[in-house]
């Protein structure tokens, strides 16, 4: 990969075609997967204790059942549009790690943090546009978009008020995460989530379930903690980067930043964002997609159903850990490799973490349809509706385990190596049949339950493990310039 006229003349001393500086050399591809794949799996294991935290709290809130369904609904609402916010950014943390990874691999260190910089500017800026889009449309979000009951619509937009206020720090958050995982680095990351989780678990009980003057704000004190820990990760991994930039060299490897790579520069910016704003779009489109099925689900007779929704979601969650763990390893070595010249190496790469995930999420998958009723509990172990309505719903999550690790790892894997459109056109071409399409034959021409729009979403999640199959030994992915 060419990083343009005034590359930097350290990519003229490169090493042996084909191999990876830095942590990865020398090592077999199956050290390299596990080295890149273990932190990110503990920090996704921790974002779902500390999700699944809000959750549990927010089901101890209110001392009847009536009004814990609706704190579970709105903060399903709240988590919802938060997720959009978070895609809104995501063009900066899908470009970064494409642009910094094929920059790493082919040895081009100043390309790589340069991109860094840049991907940080543009988290930053998409932050704030999240931000005033979302105190723009709460009330139609809430009010038009879900049909809610009146308790939970005031739950929901006080929940995305103080959200709203984070979405700049989560912009840089994720994006010098993302970069330093595309550098090969995943530790950096993991350490700094691990600080965001332990202060958002803390805030939370302290803002929850305190004394007062600190203590007692309900669902807005689930909000306040996570945006106050989001801050304090912003704030830990720029100054990691910076304080990295003063301890190195111009040449050394490590992903660093100095004060200059955060001035604006397009020829940069414009790398990441041809590379991150399809997937985002693809993202966004998820989303909306997503949205007609909550707004569908929250229609039905059934009372509950948009809370059991949720819990399930959060449950299967729990299988998407090795899912992310090695589709994030499965990104960064294909990225790395095909910098480096060795596309052989690349497929390899994403073969061997797609298999990890297919063992790893069957496994869970297991415990699914043999203890759902024991995962039900833990979130609402007083609500036999929510209980009712989940329990079909995990079992149903736990036979598509091997279709989602899938679809999953190899859209990750695309991404991370710049292949965006690709993901794009694949992903809607189910997607438009089955969550849009079926779920409409279903809602009007049928007789509509939770369970059988949840049926739908395993079909088109079948659908994509296909045609991401499909797309994965064509190959055409591993010409993508970036």
């Amino acid at each position: 990969m060419s990083s343009r006229p005034g590359r930097s003349l350290e990519a003229a001393s490169r090493s042996q075609a084909g191999e990876l500086p830095g942590k990865l050399a020398g090592k077999s591809l199956p050290r390299q997967v596990v080295l890149l794949a273990i932190w990110p799996l503990l920090e996704q294991l921790l974002t779902f204790v500390v999700n699944s935290v809000d959750i549990v709290m927010a089901g101890r809130m209110a001392g009847n059942e009536p009004e814990t369904i609706a704190i579970t609904e709105a903060l399903a609402v709240g988590g919802f549009v938060t997720w959009l916010l978070l895609i809104i950014q995501g063009a900066a943390a899908m470009g970064a790690t494409a642009v910094v990874s094929r920059a790493t691999g082919g040895q081009d260190f100043l390309l790589a943090r340069r991109a860094a910089g840049q991907a940080l500017l543009v988290g930053f800026l998409s932050g704030l546009l999240a931000s005033g889009l979302l105190l723009l449309t709460t009330d139609f979000l809430v009010d038009h978009l879900f049909h809610l009951q009146a308790s939970a619509r005031e739950h929901a937009a006080r929940y995305l008020q103080v959200m709203a206020l984070a979405c700049p720090f989560s912009g840089l958050l994720f994006a010098g995460n993302s970069s330093l995982r595309g550098s090969g680095d995943t530790r950096t990351p993991f350490l700094t989530m691990v600080l965001v989780g332990i202060a958002n678990i803390l805030l939370t009980l302290l803002l929850v379930f305190g004394a007062a003057p600190f203590g007692g704000f309900g669902i807005v004190g689930l909000a306040a903690g996570t945006a106050l820990s989001w801050a304090l990760g912003a704030i830990t991994v720029l100054s990691l980067l910076l304080r990295a930039g003063k301890r190195q060299n111009q040449t050394a490897p490590p992903l660093y930043l100095r004060p200059k790579f955060l001035t604006p520069d397009w020829s940069v910016a414009k790398r990441i964002l041809n590379v991150g704003l399809p997937g985002s779009g693809e993202m966004v489109g998820m989303w909306a997609i997503q949205s007609f099925i909550l707004a569908n689900i929250s229609r039905l007779s059934q009372e509950g159903a948009l809370g059991a929704h949720l819990i399930t979601l959060r449950i299967e969650s729990f299988s998407f850990l090795p899912g992310f763990a090695m589709g994030t390893a499965a990104a960064t070595l294909a990225g790395q490799y095909l910098g480096a010249g060795n596309p052989e190496k690349a497929q390899a790469a994403v073969r061997l973490c797609w298999r990890y995930a297919a063992i790893f999420m069957s496994c869970l998958g297991m415990t699914f349809f043999l203890g759902a009723r024991h995962y039900v509990a833990v979130f609402t172990p007083e609500s036999e509706t929510l209980t009712r309505l989940a329990m079909p719903l995990i079992i149903l999550a736990g036979f598509a385990q091997p279709l989602l690790a899938t679809a999953m790892v190899l859209k990750v894997a695309l991404r991370g190596v710049g292949a965006t459109r690709t993901v794009l056109i694949g992903s809607y071409s189910s997607m438009f049949v089955f969550r849009l399409a079926g779920i409409w034959l279903l809602m009007n021409y049928f007789e509509p339950t939770l369970f059988r729009i949840w049926a739908i979403m395993f079909l088109d999640v079948a659908v994509q493990a296909v045609i991401f199959s499909f797309l994965f030994f064509k190959g055409t992915w591993l010409q993508t310039k970036v």
